[in-house]
């Protein structure tokens, strides 16, 4: 419900999300919308007045809980999961087919992904380590050489 009214309400405000505050009451307002807890009172006046009132309530309240920049981004990174979630969710009920296709590419991409991250560790650490087999084995060889100096000088 309020699709519309959402798309031009995130239009409007767009320039005014500069403040941690604003950019809070923005993302709890966008997660309100998702879970279609706004009431479509069928008139598009009446429903941007909602969403508009509610971002203000949301703003008000961050603003007067004088909100730390490490508790912001943790409350942001909360808020964009929890929004992610209802998009899924939303796109799952819509058309399971898809998403389960689209969840599963993204899925190989991810993984395909991590895979080509951890090659690059494994070669990075072997480069790493050659230098120190090479020195180790110099030292074994220099060892080698005393050891058998040693023994020529005893048998001299």
């Amino acid at each position: 419900t309020c699709s519309r009214e959402f798309s031009f309400f995130h239009k409007e405000i767009k320039c005014e999300l500069r403040t941690n505050e604003h950019q809070l009451a923005f993302f709890q307002t966008k997660l309100y919308h998702l879970k279609n807890e706004f009431i479509n009172q069928n008139s598009e006046h009446h429903n941007l007045e909602q969403i508009k009132n509610y971002f203000a309530e949301a703003h008000q309240k961050n603003v007067d809980r004088r909100i730390k920049p490490d508790e912001f981004n943790t409350l942001a990174d909360k808020l964009k999961q929890d929004i992610k979630q209802a998009i899924d969710k939303w796109l799952k009920k819509k058309e399971p087919g898809k998403q389960n296709r689209a969840l599963s590419d993204y899925t190989q991409k991810r993984q395909s992904r991590i895979r080509e991250l951890i090659k690059e560790t494994i070669e990075e650490t072997k480069k790493q380590q050659d230098p120190l087999q090479e020195n180790s084995d110099k030292v074994e060889m220099d060892n080698t050489q005393d050891q058998s100096q040693i023994e020529e000088e005893c048998i001299d």
